[in-house]
């Protein structure tokens, strides 16, 4: 990668003082760290954070700035669930871990790191979810961008908690086919 594309890749005017470098770079990975802090997390666009990640390292190296891989202390494991309401706070509970790790990343290594752990989250609550279900699969009409059923989940009767379901293996079913 050219100095040029480097610069452009951080964003850095090219009459920035080369000291500030490391400044623009740990903005840059901050952009990509935090694109889902107030978005619905899909896996697709997380893959798309972490190639924009991997670019953000290339640039550092090019321009000189010391980038280094560091260990990721992230610990998310998420259990075979025995019910729905256990398995959607798990989940909630470590996708929660994960954006706290992201919300301080100024290390691509480590962004790219929770990244990859997001991604395996998110799969196997995926998995877990589709194997609990024994409603009638059918899709309802459900938008990639809709939120999670966390919080209308804890808060709902029986009732309006399979409607929840319904609704959230549709979106899953939807999610998993552009995760491929």
């Amino acid at each position: 990668m050219t100095t040029k594309e480097a610069l452009l890749v951080l964003g850095v005017d090219s009459s920035q003082k080369t000291e500030d470098f490391e400044e623009f770079y740990q903005e840059a990975v901050f952009e990509q760290a935090s694109f889902f802090m107030r978005r619905v997390f899909i896996p697709k666009l997380a893959r798309a954070r972490i190639k924009k990640l991997e670019a953000i390292i290339d640039a550092a190296t090019a321009l000189g700035i010391d980038v280094f891989d560091e260990e990721l202390n992230l610990q998310v494991e998420l259990t075979d669930a025995k019910s729905y309401p256990e398995l959607i706070e798990s989940f909630n509970f470590f996708e929660t871990k994960v954006k706290l790790h992201l919300s301080n990343a100024v290390n691509a290594f480590v962004a790219i790191k929770a990244y990859e752990k997001w991604i395996q989250l998110f799969e196997k609550y995926t998995l877990l979810f589709f194997s609990q279900y024994d409603g009638v699969v059918e899709t309802v009409p459900t938008k990639l961008t809709e939120a999670p059923i966390f919080i209308d989940f804890k808060l709902a009767s029986e009732g309006e908690r399979k409607k929840l379901i319904t609704q959230e293996y549709s979106r899953l079913k939807k999610l998993s086919t552009l995760s491929i």
